[in-house]
């Protein structure tokens, strides 16, 4: 990805991060039309940026505790 292209998807990726996830897909209809790659990219850091928050809500103890030991 050139550097003018990763611009784009960060920007729209930092406006869309601050919308509630319910207005996010109106925004990236609006804002980027019919380049579905460029609403893939935006997507992708999205979904990334949310997995990451739910790890990190969840106590340390209950993510070990669910990893099976062998012994």
């Amino acid at each position: 990805m050139n550097s003018e292209r990763w611009q784009k998807v960060k920007g729209l990726f930092d406006a869309a991060v601050e919308l509630a996830p319910r207005e996010r897909k109106r925004f990236l209809n609006k804002s980027c039309g019919t380049d579905d790659a460029l609403r893939r990219d935006v997507e992708k850091l999205l979904a990334s940026f949310d997995d990451a928050e739910s790890f990190m809500e969840k106590p340390a103890a209950a993510e070990v505790a669910s990893v099976p030991t062998v012994l």
